[in-house]
Formats: C-alpha cells, structure tokens, sequence
C-alpha cells in the first residue's frame, strides 16, 4: 500500500472492518465519517464458510446448518447460513488505535480528502467506503432494493418455515387473495431467519425495482403473506424497513481513483445487490 498511511471515507460495515483491519495489522489510519458511531439498524447474515477466522462468536445472533429455497419446488441447500448480532459486529470492529474524524467528505482524491470547514486530511491510500453516496446523484436514479420485516417468536413463525432453520427466499404467491405481482407490478419474496435463540425475523423483500416497490407496499403484503399462514404479527417484537441503491459494480474497481471498498468497489452480488 502506497506510503502505508491510509485514509478510510465512511463508517459503515466495510469501512469500519477495513479502518478495524488495517489498524490490527499497524497500518496508521484515519476514519472520516460525519456520524462514526451511529447505530446500524439493518439484518446482515453471511455463508458460514466466508467469514474470517478473526470473528468470534460474539457477532453472531444465530447460525443454520441448511437453509431452504421456494420457487417452483422447494430446494434444500446444505450449506451453514450465520445471522449477524450487529450491536456485537459493530462492537467487535473496535476502533483501537484509529484516528476518528468526525466530519463529511467533501472532496476525496487519491491522496487527500478535504472535510468540511476546509481541513485537508493527507494519506499514501485513501479509500471510498461511502456506498451509494460515493457516486453521488447518480445513485439517487439507480434501482432500488427495499424491504419490510417483523421479528416474531418462533413458534409463532413455525407455520413459514415449515421444518426449514431458515428460508432465504420464498416466491410463492399469498395463500389467500390474489395474486399481487399482476403484468407490471415488481414480485416480491419472503426471507425468514432466525435472529436470536427465539426470534425469527419474516422480512418480505423487493430484490431490485426502478422504481422500487414502497416499503409500505411491501408491509400490506407481508400482512397477507403470514395471515395465510395464520400469523397475525400484531405481536412482532420488532419492525424493520430497508431501502437501499443497487449499485452497478465497475468491472475494474482496482482502476478507480480513489480506490473504493466494500459495495462502493463492487463488492456486491451481482444478482441479489448484496453486499459481500
């Protein structure tokens, strides 16, 4: 890495791993971000065999051996599936030994970012893990993923996953009613895993729409989805909405200047827009 001083732009979950990373390996390095310790709210989860040997168990809410998929059939996939606890990831990527600058970036170059009020900040790498705000108002037109979700018990939420730990994506139509993707309308999936000992969360999930489908849209159909199955959520324990850019990944993230990480590079699926 050029001049082993780094910069990282932007505290979420990539920039906060890398700035947490790069510190572990004595690399100086300085972490930009107006909100550095804001909480996260969203539900990550990740293939068991990807993680890093340096996350211990503190970071995970739940694990699967197996998880199930809904299509036209149901398929069975064996491969162990690990929710995240984010109060412990975010915990976990302490930020010993980093220089935290509170302060929005506004201008960053390969070498140098300029925060507000006018400071300029000089490294030998600076890294973009802003996300979607690296590209700007270009992203502001981009598809969108969206999402709304509620934690239940599991008992409660026994009917959904019919025997499955967890189900990654179910495309069947609502039991009851009609259909609800007519000639036009964007489909949409249930996702049920578990995120605690007895806590499943059932999150009903636009993969991608431009437009998106609005979270409110997507909550009626959550409603209609589960009353099939008998589930009221009246109960839930907790609500989650997402709404997030599907960025389209540069094919040479190496050649952009400055280097950008997490799904600013492309670290994203190329299907799904989720981050990796």
């Amino acid at each position: 890495m050029s001049g082993q001083t780094a910069i990282v732009v932007g505290a979420g979950p990539s920039g906060r791993a890398l700035a947490h990373r790069l510190a572990h390996h004595g690399v100086p390095v300085t972490l930009i971000d107006s909100r550095v310790e804001r909480r996260w709210t969203a539900t990550y989860a990740a293939w068991t065999d990807e993680l890093p040997a340096w996350l211990d168990d503190s970071v995970i809410a739940a694990r699967t051996a197996s998880v199930a998929a809904h299509a036209v059939h149901r398929r069975h996939i064996p491969r162990g599936y690990s929710i995240f606890d984010t109060v412990g990831l975010q915990r976990r990527l302490h930020l010993d030994g980093v220089d935290v600058v509170e302060a929005r970036a506004r201008h960053v170059a390969p070498d140098r970012v300029i925060t507000d009020g006018g400071t300029v900040h000089r490294a030998g790498t600076v890294f973009d893990c802003r996300g979607a705000a690296a590209d700007g108002p270009s992203a502001r037109a981009a598809p969108r993923q969206t999402a709304f979700g509620i934690v239940v018990g599991r008992d409660e939420a026994a009917p959904v996953l019919d025997g499955a730990e967890a189900v990654l994506m179910d495309w069947r139509a609502p039991r009851h009613g009609p259909p609800w993707s007519p000639r036009g309308a964007a489909p949409s999936f249930l996702y049920a895993v578990p995120v605690g000992d007895d806590a499943i969360l059932l999150e009903e999930t636009c993969l991608i729409g431009r437009p998106a489908l609005p979270v409110a849209e997507l909550a009626d159909r959550l409603t209609v989805r589960l009353a099939g199955h008998g589930i009221s959520g009246d109960g839930a324990r907790h609500r989650e909405r997402v709404s997030f850019p599907v960025l389209v990944a540069s094919p040479t993230p190496w050649r952009l200047e400055p280097l950008r990480f997490g799904a600013a590079g492309g670290f994203v699926n190329p299907t799904t827009g989720y981050g990796v």
